[in-house]
């Protein structure tokens, strides 16, 4: 899966990319927008979709107490109302 970030962010890391100009913080934009997106709808549309479902159900999550003890409290309650 894909999300949109804005065109001059991906073109800009793209040159730089290009360029051989990689510095630690190339991505920090992007990866600050990726939150800003996930914040505003778009987590609780995929912890919703079958493809998250299925990777918990790989981890065992909900039914095996180690793999639920390592998910903060605070998420583990929001998976459970988004289901």
């Amino acid at each position: 899966r894909q999300i949109n970030i804005p065109d001059e962010q991906r073109t800009e890391c793209g040159k730089r990319v290009k360029q051989g100009d990689s510095p630690v913080d190339l991505f920090k934009a992007a990866r600050e927008e990726c939150y800003t997106l996930m914040a505003r709808d778009n987590f609780r549309r995929f912890v919703q979709e079958d493809v998250f479902k299925q990777f918990l159900d790989s981890l065992g999550a909900y039914t095996n107490t180690d793999s639920v003890s390592r998910i903060d409290g605070n998420k583990v309650a929001a998976l459970q109302k988004a289901s």
